[in-house]
């Protein structure tokens, strides 16, 4: 509404935004990236151990999976998972997962400065 006023006005409008891409950092204890697809509106408040049952759930994951498949606009995550950083895996058997991207953005960097 204040833009179209401005507009009327002949009054020049400069939008600011962030050159820099949205990131965060979470847990699926508190999913915020998922919180806007519809599998996870019964389990935002969720403790642990109930999280960790629904997450073991294939109906729950299922649920997601088609969520994913069909994003609302302005879902925050729309399933692009090349984007997701594990950054530190609570289990010794998933370190290897650790800063898979980061790695693989390091390799891009210096074939392109080379």
């Amino acid at each position: 509404m204040l833009a179209l006023r401005r507009r009327r006005a002949a009054n020049e409008l400069y939008i600011q935004i962030t050159c820099q891409p949205l990131s965060f950092d979470f847990t699926l204890a508190s999913a915020y990236p998922f919180y806007s697809h519809p599998a996870f509106d019964p389990i935002k408040a969720y403790d642990r151990e109930q999280l960790k049952a629904v997450f073991r759930d294939p109906s729950f994951r299922e649920r997601f999976r088609a969520d994913l498949r069909d994003p609302k606009p302005g879902t925050v995550f729309q399933g692009n998972w090349k984007r997701v950083i594990v950054a530190a895996p609570v289990k010794p058997e998933n370190a290897g997962l650790a800063d898979r991207h980061d790695r693989r953005h390091r390799a891009r960097d210096r074939a392109r400065s080379a």
